[in-house]
C-alpha cells in the first residue's frame, strides 16, 4: 500500500510540474498585443536625447515606440527614425506628422514597407 501512495504522489508531482512548465511557457511567450506598423521618419534636425524605445504619442496617448535611430544610407545628412505604431490608433496610421516624438521636430514621413 505504501508503494502505491508514493507512486500517486510522484505522478501528481509530474503532472503538476508539467502544467507549471506549460503555464510558464505561455506566460513568457511572445507578446499578444497588436501588430505594430513600422514607419520611417526622416529629418535633418538634431535628434539628441531621443533613444530607442522612447514612446510615440498621438494627442497625448502612447501609440507606439521608437525602434531605431540611424543615418539614412541613401541620403547624406538625413537621420532615419524608425517608429512602430499601432495601426488602429490614429485616424490614418501613415499620418504620423501629427504624432510626437518627445521634444523633437517632425521631418518627412516614409513608409517602412
Amino acid at each position: 500500500m505504501e508503494n502505491q501512495s508514493h507512486s500517486l504522489i510522484a505522478g501528481l508531482f509530474v503532472v503538476l510540474l508539467t502544467l507549471a512548465v506549460i503555464a510558464g511557457a505561455l506566460w513568457l511567450g511572445p507578446p499578444k498585443g497588436p501588430k505594430l506598423l513600422p514607419i520611417d521618419l526622416v529629418t535633418r534636425h538634431s535628434v539628441s536625447g531621443l533613444k530607442a524605445d522612447a514612446p510615440v504619442q498621438f494627442r497625448g496617448v502612447d501609440i507606439g515606440h521608437v525602434e531605431s535611430i540611424t543615418f539614412d544610407p541613401r541620403q547624406r545628412g538625413e537621420i532615419r527614425v524608425r517608429v512602430a505604431v499601432d495601426p488602429a490608433a490614429p485616424p490614418d496610421p501613415l499620418d504620423v506628422r501629427k504624432a510626437q516624438l518627445p521634444g523633437h521636430h517632425r521631418g518627412g514621413v516614409h513608409s517602412a514597407g
